[in-house]
C-alpha cells in the first residue's frame, strides 16, 4: 500500500485561491473528454455561495486530487435539469491529474459525497449525467449502485442518466467497502458485470410486452448496425434488437435471452474458448467508442456473449 492509498481522503469548500489549479485540471485530456462543451467559470462561480450547491476540492493527505459538486437540480438557478421534483441531488466530480486515476480515489470521493446527500433526511434520490459515450464513467457509477434511468441530451452533450435512491445507497456493498481495499479488487468481486439480450421479431410487441409485465423502460440507440434498445430491468442492465435471422420454430431447443459476459482481453478469451471446444458464432466486432463484442457457442451448442469495454472501439 503506497503512502497516498493510505491517507486519509477529505472535502473542503472550494474557494477563489483555487482557480489556477482548476483551470490547469480543466486541461487535462480526461477532463475534456468527460466534459467537452462545459466552461465553469471559476473566477466568478468560486465567489457565489448560493445555498442549493456545495463546490468542493477533494484533498487526499491534504494534497488536491480532484473537484466535486453536489447541487439541488430543483432549484438551481440555470435550470439544467429542467423541472424535477424535490429532494433530488446532483454531482458532477473528477479527478484532477491522470496519474491519479485508476487508483480508487473517484470511488472514496463519490461515497462521501452521496453520504454527505444522504445525510439530509429529505433527499430521496442523487442523479448523474455521464456522456452517452463514456462507458468507463458508467461502470463506475453502476459499482456504486446507480442504475440508468434515461439517454438525454443536456446542451450539446448526449448523456446517459443515472439515479441512486435511499434504499439502493444504503443497501449497496460500495458503501461498506474499505476505502484501503485495492481497486481492481474490489470491481473484481462487486461487480462480474453481466449484460442480457432479447431478440426479437417485432421489437415494438415485446417492448409492450416486458414494460407491461415487469415495468422495464426502453432507450432507443442510435448508430448501430441493428434497431437497439437499452433495457433498464430494475437493476440489470439488458439490451433488445432486431431479430436478425429467422426465429426458430418450435421443437428446436431453448429460444432464450443471451447473456454477455465482461472480459479484460476479448481476444485471448477467443483463443481459450476455441481451446475448450467451443465455436465462433459471430466475431469479435466494435460497438463504436464502448466495446469489443462477440458471440460464441459453448461445446453443447447454446449461444453466449463477450465484451470487453474500450472507449477507443472502432
Amino acid at each position: 500500500m503506497t503512502a497516498d492509498a493510505s491517507a486519509p481522503l477529505t472535502l473542503r469548500p472550494a474557494t477563489p485561491d483555487d482557480v489556477p489549479r482548476l483551470r490547469h485540471w480543466d486541461t487535462q485530456p480526461h477532463v475534456v473528454a468527460a466534459s467537452p462543451n462545459d466552461d465553469w467559470g471559476w473566477e466568478t462561480e468560486l465567489l457565489r455561495t448560493p445555498p442549493w450547491r456545495e463546490q468542493l476540492i477533494a484533498e487526499l493527505g491534504g494534497r488536491p486530487i480532484g473537484f466535486l459538486q453536489i447541487i439541488d437540480p430543483a432549484q438551481e438557478d440555470s435550470h439544467y435539469w429542467g423541472a424535477v421534483s424535490a429532494g433530488l441531488r446532483a454531482i458532477d466530480i473528477w479527478i484532477g491529474e491522470t496519474q491519479d486515476l485508476g487508483k480508487g480515489y473517484g470511488r472514496r470521493m463519490m461515497r462521501q459525497a452521496l453520504e454527505r446527500c444522504f445525510a439530509a433526511e429529505d433527499v430521496t434520490a442523487v442523479l448523474i449525467d455521464p456522456l452517452a459515450a463514456n462507458r468507463r464513467a458508467q461502470r463506475f457509477y453502476e459499482r456504486l449502485g446507480f442504475r440508468f434511468l434515461e439517454q438525454r441530451r443536456f446542451g450539446d452533450d448526449d448523456c446517459f442518466v443515472y439515479r441512486l435512491s435511499r434504499r439502493q445507497w444504503l443497501a449497496s456493498p460500495a458503501r461498506h467497502a474499505s476505502d484501503h481495499a485495492p481497486y481492481h479488487q474490489e470491481e473484481t468481486s462487486m461487480n462480474a458485470h453481466l449484460y442480457f439480450e432479447i431478440q426479437a421479431e417485432m421489437p415494438d410487441r415485446a417492448r409492450h410486452f416486458y414494460s407491461e409485465l415487469f415495468g422495464w423502460t426502453f432507450t432507443r440507440v442510435e448508430g448501430l448496425p441493428v434497431a437497439y434498445w437499452r433495457i433498464d430491468a430494475k437493476g440489470m442492465q439488458g439490451g433488445l434488437l432486431q431479430r436478425p435471422t429467422a426465429t426458430p420454430p418450435d421443437g428446436c431447443g431453448t429460444n432464450a435471452f443471451t447473456c454477455s459476459f465482461e472480459v479484460d482481453d476479448i481476444h485471448a478469451s477467443t483463443e481459450r474458448i476455441a481451446a475448450l471446444g467451443g465455436r465462433v458464432a459471430l466475431p469479435v466486432f466494435a460497438v463504436p467508442d464502448t466495446c469489443w463484442q462477440g458471440y460464441f457457442l459453448d461445446p453443447e451448442g447454446n449461444t453466449f456473449g463477450l465484451f470487453q469495454v474500450d472507449e477507443q472501439a472502432r
